[in-house]
């Protein structure tokens, strides 16, 4: 059994370089709570909202924390409280409003761009490229009331302000690079045209990586990877997802690749990936793209069980007995229990890596070398865990993985 934790990763894009909507952080400078300066970290830029009022200095800049002191006193007592904090809350990589083209073949999203200035009707769903969101209005707008981009409306101080969108989520061309199942990369051209999705990413690799991995594949019979590392191309990486036997033209929903070479930690990172339909008619779609590093942390046993978690509602009327159907989404459970041999990774590395883990969703992968059932797949969270010393030569794992809902 694999785990997967997910690096960070976007869309890549070619042209002249990005327009910012907020000015560079800088020193010196007398900022107020709610003020917006973006930050290099790591080579990429983030934006952060200043969350308490100062000067600015390299002692207190957006990646630093501050240690304040609290002294508080009763009669000849007295008793200092240091808390550490930060004086800029990170908002995520920084907002744009264009300057450059996205590699990809796919729709930037299913909606029309938010303009400044234009009344824009109830229920009606814009896309914001500062933060390559989709919204939709709870409200309608006038012209002059829609002037503060929908990514900045619903972090308002104001009440009013913040109510007047919803945020739906990535658009379409980010939805497989969020890690959330529920949003899907449709493969639609701007036109509207069906297509084979095409797209690049990009990763600064905080760690070494040796996995791209998929969850909510619909309608992909071919996955087709070209990795570049730094300038060097990998031979070309591709796997098809057809089951063998009778399919009645179903496809796999998740896939595991192995890297031939490890990206090591700190390069550059690209990945060309090519989704081939499997019905020409249908769209195809992909809930979750991951790129990290495998840890190995046990050999799944005998005996896994795997179930799906319905979010659908199946609702009988009492007197007629008729059934009242809302379809919904469905995720994965997987119920395992595994084998640790503690000359290989020990009891206690693996809980100390779990404990890492906890209130993230990671890519779990419960085959064993030689076997590869998609339902042994999820990208999801764990639940249930326990860990056994059997004896002085193996030790035992057990837990429950809810994937997200997909």
């Amino acid at each position: 059994m694999e785990v997967i934790v997910p690096l960070e990763i976007d869309l890549a894009y070619t042209g002249s370089s990005p327009v910012y909507i907020y000015s560079a952080w800088a020193a010196g400078q007398a900022y107020v709570v709610g003020d917006i300066r973006r930050y290099q970290i790591n080579g990429v830029y983030r934006d952060f909202r200043c969350r308490v009022a100062h000067t600015s200095s390299t002692a207190n800049a957006p990646d630093k924390q501050v240690t304040t002191a609290t002294t508080t006193g009763w009669w000849i007592f007295t008793q200092t409280t240091y808390t550490a904090q930060s004086y800029w809350e990170d908002r995520g990589p920084s907002a744009t409003s264009g300057g450059y083209t996205y590699t990809t073949n796919v729709r930037l999203s299913h909606y029309p761009a938010w303009a400044t200035g234009a009344a824009v009707a109830l229920n009606a769903a814009v896309y914001d490229a500062a933060d390559n969101h989709d919204y939709l209005a709870t409200v309608a707008l006038t012209s002059g009331e829609n002037t503060i981009r929908p990514s900045e409306a619903v972090k308002s101080a104001d009440e009013a302000i913040a109510a007047r969108w919803l945020d739906l989520g990535a658009a379409n061309a980010w939805a497989a690079l969020d890690y959330l199942g529920n949003t899907y990369t449709q493969g639609y051209e701007a036109d509207g045209d069906l297509c084979d999705p095409a797209f690049t990413v990009t990763c600064a690799c905080a760690t070494a990586v040796d996995r791209v991995a998929f969850a909510g594949l619909v309608n992909v019979k071919a996955i087709t990877l070209t990795v570049t590392d730094d300038g060097a191309a990998h031979d070309p990486y591709s796997v098809s997802l057809t089951p063998s036997g009778t399919a009645y033209d179903t496809t796999y929903r998740t896939a595991n690749i192995p890297l031939t070479a490890i990206v090591a930690k700190g390069s550059a990172l690209t990945i060309a990936v090519t989704l081939t339909r499997n019905d020409t008619s249908q769209p195809a779609q992909c809930a979750v793209m991951t790129v990290g590093r495998a840890h190995t942390l046990s050999d799944t046993e005998w005996g896994v069980e795997t179930s799906i978690l319905s979010f659908s509602r199946k609702e009988r009327d009492e007197t007629f007995g008729t059934v009242n159907f809302v379809k919904r989404g469905s995720s994965r459970q997987i119920r395992a229990v595994c084998y640790l041999d503690p000359a290989v990774i020990t009891g206690d590395v693996v809980q100390e890596l779990l404990s890492q883990w906890d209130g993230m969703p990671v890519y779990w992968d419960f085959n064993n070398d030689g076997s590869a059932y998609d339902r042994l797949r999820a990208f999801g969270f764990y639940t249930n865990l326990g860990l056994a010393i059997l004896a002085a030569s193996y030790e035992s794992l057990s837990l429950t993985v809810e994937g997200l809902v997909e």
